[in-house]
């Protein structure tokens, strides 16, 4: 029975002629209304460093999710970032991301993706979200199927799992099935690349499955429509908090701290260049004072999906920027230079692994220019110009990453390089280009691969280059030193290789040059 008001009559004041509505009838039915749309969940992938592709609700509290690719790299699918809304205290919902392109995973090891809770009116003004978190580990799968599973038997097309009844926005394109691993399944590790056959191999897209219940401290009780929850691959790390990282390093004012931008990339972003130089050592010996300085370059997020490598660098900037005794002794004798984010495009584009251009920039290294790679070309340079420069000693060139499959940290290292070597993993992916012309310089070119002993090596060729593979291994043994096990660092995942497919590699490319500019250097001499 609907309530029907009496008609209006001539006894009755006009004012009067229906019944009037309280202020608390309007807010029960604006309550009443929202309720009937609450539950079916709203998705959102429209701010930086965002990644999400399609989504399809299967049934009430489940949905299917794909990752968008790369820009213009469909193969590279792993990243997702996304915030969901309009959601149900108490809500248990199922979510299925369906087309990774790795079939490693840490997933499959414990690891779990992280959320967390926000609110649209208190972010924009400034204020932080909670605190990230993982979601259970027992509720995380990642497998290998062989059809979507909107396309199983009884599930999805008609009724409440069509995907039009989902709302969301800056979904960006849509993704594909298309791709291959754009890791090596052979060996336990990969830093990125797989060789042509596996290309070629097709592979089925993984799926990481898993279950969040969104509980009431998970919305705000004023105001319930402006909460979201955020769920990532891993810890995010924006370009806007890189930014933030830098800009309270500029506040604080440290006469050891000197930041400039190094060049902008291709969508006009800035890259910045961190130097930490604490001046001269004060208890240097007498006559040293003009004795070449150390150095120590690094640069990170040329793979934009690799965030936890950004948290390690903040971690290791607060440090040696701190008053700690140890990292003022070590600014006394050492200057870093730290270039925080080489992909500043493809961290706010949510790529995993490509730039704007949808290249690999950790493949480009070895014959980049300013015009389609200018952040490398950009820190080249700069590397070559300290190198060059008599006033430092550039010891160490590191590059960070992050690793999907490895449980420990290590390092890759480039072996050092002597006589011919010292050419062999420039340009040319490796490859010695040096055809002989007659047969003096065939036996002679022979001879530089024979082993030492069996060339009749001097002693002294013999210690220099087992010093130079002592100054290459001090690095990794340090690290096992002082952050083995308790730390997650492994000596035994440490690789010295110089595979020709990688030579594109930041520290392939980068060691090449320094070796060319070594022998220069000597020649020179």
């Amino acid at each position: 029975m609907s309530f029907a008001p009496p008609p209006p009559s001539s006894s009755m004041p006009k004012a009067y002629a229906h019944p009037p509505v309280s202020p608390a009838t309007e807010r029960d039915a604006a309550a009443e209304a929202s309720s009937d749309t609450r539950g079916v969940l709203k998705f959102d992938a429209s701010f930086e460093g965002a990644n999400l592709g399609v989504v399809k609700q299967i049934t009430e509290n489940e949905y299917e999710l794909t990752i968008r690719p790369d820009i213009n790299a469909a193969r590279y699918r792993l990243w997702f970032h996304f915030r969901v809304a309009s959601y149900r205290p108490g809500q248990k919902v199922l979510f299925h991301v369906t087309n990774f392109s790795k079939s490693k995973s840490l997933y499959k090891d414990g690891m779990s993706p992280v959320f967390r809770v926000g609110n649209k009116k208190t972010s924009s003004k400034g204020s932080r979200d909670r605190a990230w978190e993982r979601v259970h580990p027992k509720n995380v799968f990642y497998y290998r199927t062989k059809d979507s599973l909107s396309a199983a038997p009884g599930r999805g097309g008609g009724g409440r799992g069509a995907s039009g009844s989902i709302e969301r926005c800056g979904s960006g394109a849509s993704a594909g099935s298309a791709g291959n691993d754009d890791e090596s399944e052979k060996g336990t590790l990969s830093d990125g690349n797989e060789s042509a056959s596996e290309r070629r191999r097709p592979r089925k897209p993984h799926i990481l499955s898993f279950t969040h219940v969104f509980g009431k401290e998970d919305e705000d009780e004023e105001d319930a429509s402006s909460s979201y929850v955020e769920f990532a691959y891993s810890y995010p790390f924006t370009f806007a908090e890189q930014t933030a990282v830098l800009d309270a390093l500029d506040e604080k004012n440290l006469s050891h701290v000197h930041r400039r931008t190094l060049t902008h990339s291709l969508q006009g972003r800035g890259c910045d260049v961190v130097v930490i130089d604490g001046g001269d050592d004060p208890d240097a010996p007498p006559g040293t004072a003009l004795a070449p300085r150390r150095l120590v370059f690094l640069t990170c997020r040329v793979h934009p999906g690799e965030t936890p490598a950004s948290h390690a660098l903040s971690g290791f900037l607060d440090f040696v920027t701190s008053d700690d005794s140890d990292a003022v002794l070590l600014r006394r004798k050492v200057t870093f230079v730290v270039v925080p984010m080489l992909n500043p495009d493809g961290c706010v584009l949510g790529n995993y692994r490509a730039d704007s251009n949808g290249a690999d920039l950790n493949r480009r290294w070895a014959d980049c220019v300013s015009t389609r790679e200018p952040t490398l070309t950009a820190a080249k340079a700069l590397v070559k110009w300290y190198a060059r420069d008599p006033c430092h000693a550039l010891d160490f060139f590191i590059d960070l990453h992050a690793h999907t499959s490895s449980k420990a940290s290590f390092l890759y290292v480039e072996p050092p390089k002597f006589g011919l070597d010292a050419d062999d993993c420039g340009e040319r992916g490796g490859e010695r280009d040096a055809v002989a012309k007659d047969e003096t310089s065939e036996t002679s070119a022979r001879d530089d691969d024979r082993p030492a002993a069996s060339r009749g090596e001097t002693f002294r060729e013999k210690c220099e280059k087992a010093f130079a593979w002592e100054r290459a291994a001090v690095l990794p043994r340090m690290l096992e030193l002082n952050a083995g096990p308790a730390l997650g660092f492994s000596l035994s995942h440490c690789r010295f290789c110089e595979n020709p497919e990688k030579a594109g590699a930041g520290r392939r490319a980068v060691g090449a040059m320094l070796a060319r500019e070594a022998r220069d250097a000597a020649a020179r001499a």
